[in-house]
C-alpha cells in the first residue's frame, strides 16, 4: 500500500469531502470545514486518489511535531468506502510515526487495530433513533425514569436558539464545576464557530430549556449523514431541577422514527457514560493510539493521562 503524506496546502478539499461522505464510516469530525476550525493546518495521509484517507492534525512544540486529538473532534482515524483491516490501520500509524514525534489520537469505531501495546480502547454511547419514542423510552433505566418523573413536575419551556453563547456559557460553567481539564477559551471559540457554521448551513440547532424565563440547560445537535452529534451544558438551576434529562427526553421524543443515530460523543467517565446509557444507548468500542518518540528530556511532560 502506497501511503502518501500530503501537506495541508496540497489537499484537494472537494475530493477529500467526497471521500468522507462516501466512506462507510464517515464522521463530521473529518469533513474539511470541521477540521479547518479545530486544526487549521491539518495534513493528511492519502492512498490511491483518496481511496483511503486519514486526517493528521499537527501541533508544533519546541520544534517537534505532535499528532494530537483536537478538542471537540471525538474520533478521527482512517476512512474509506472500502474494507478497513487491522493491517491497513497499522500501516497508516506506521507511516505517520515517520513524520511526527508524538501521537495521541482517537481512531473511529470502524477502525480495527493490530495487536500492539500502543493501542488502547475507549467507549462511546450511541442511541438508535429509528424506533418510536414509546419503544425507546421503555429502555430508559430506573434512575433516569425517576429523574425524568421529577423533572416533569417542573414546567419547563423549550425553544431553539441561534446564539452559540447560550450553550458556550453553560458548558464553560459546567466544565469548571466538574474540574474538566484540557479545554481552554480557544477550544470554546472553535465550538462557537462550528455551531455558527452548522446553523448557517441548516445542519444544526441549539435546543434550550427554560424555567420562568431563566436558562437551565442547552444542547447543540449537529446533523450529518445518519448521525446526530450532541454537545450540552447545564447550570446549577438546571442540575437542581433536572432540566438536562427533560431536554434530552424532549429532543428524543421529537426526533424518533428517523433513520439516524444519536451520538452522545461518548465518555469513559463512569458518571457521564452511565447517564448516556440511561437513555438506552449502547456502548461502542473504538481505539486510541499513544506513541511517544520524543527525546527523554521532553517525554515526562507529555505522558499519557
Amino acid at each position: 500500500m502506497d501511503i502518501q503524506y500530503i501537506n495541508h496546502s496540497q489537499i484537494n478539499k472537494q475530493s477529500w469531502d467526497s471521500a468522507i461522505k462516501n466512506s462507510t464510516n464517515g464522521l463530521v469530525y473529518a469533513v474539511s470545514w470541521y477540521l479547518d476550525i479545530v486544526s487549521p493546518n491539518w495534513d493528511a495521509l492519502i492512498v490511491d486518489d483518496y481511496q483511503y484517507i486519514m486526517p493528521i492534525p499537527i501541533r508544533k512544540k519546541l520544534g517537534r511535531n505532535f499528532f494530537y486529538q483536537p478538542v471537540f473532534a471525538h474520533q478521527l482515524g482512517v476512512f474509506s468506502a472500502k474494507e478497513i483491516t487491522p493491517e491497513i490501520v497499522g500501516a497508516f500509524i506506521d507511516e505517520v510515526s515517520k513524520q511526527v514525534d508524538f501521537i495521541d489520537i482517537k481512531l473511529n469505531n470502524q477502525n480495527p487495530v493490530p495487536q500492539k501495546n500502543i493501542f488502547y480502547s475507549r467507549t462511546t454511547q450511541i442511541l438508535d433513533l429509528n424506533k418510536g419514542y414509546s419503544e425507546i423510552s421503555t429502555h430508559y433505566n430506573r434512575s433516569l425514569q425517576s429523574n425524568l418523573s421529577k423533572s416533569k413536575r417542573v414546567e419547563f419551556t423549550y425553544s431553539v436558539s441561534e446564539n452559540p453563547e447560550v450553550l458556550i456559557s453553560l458548558m464553560h460553567g459546567m466544565y469548571k464545576r466538574k474540574n474538566v481539564e484540557g479545554i481552554n477559551s480557544d477550544d470554546f471559540s472553535n465550538l462557537s464557530k462550528i455551531i455558527e457554521h452548522a446553523i448557517k448551513n441548516d445542519i444544526g440547532k441549539i435546543y434550550c430549556a427554560y424555567l420562568n424565563d431563566q436558562i437551565c440547560s442547552a444542547m447543540f445537535v449537529l446533523n450529518w449523514k445518519d448521525r446526530e452529534y450532541t454537545f450540552y451544558g447545564t447550570n446549577s438551576l438546571g442540575r437542581e431541577k433536572r432540566s438536562m434529562v427533560a431536554l434530552m427526553d424532549y429532543f428524543i421524543r421529537e426526533n424518533t422514527a428517523k433513520n439516524s443515530f444519536l451520538d452522545f460523543c461518548g465518555s469513559n467517565i463512569p458518571g457521564v457514560a452511565e447517564w448516556n446509557l440511561g437513555f438506552g444507548a449502547q456502548n461502542h468500542i473504538y481505539y486510541g493510539v499513544h506513541l511517544n518518540n520524543l527525546p527523554l528530556w521532553l517525554k515526562w511532560t507529555n505522558r499519557k493521562h
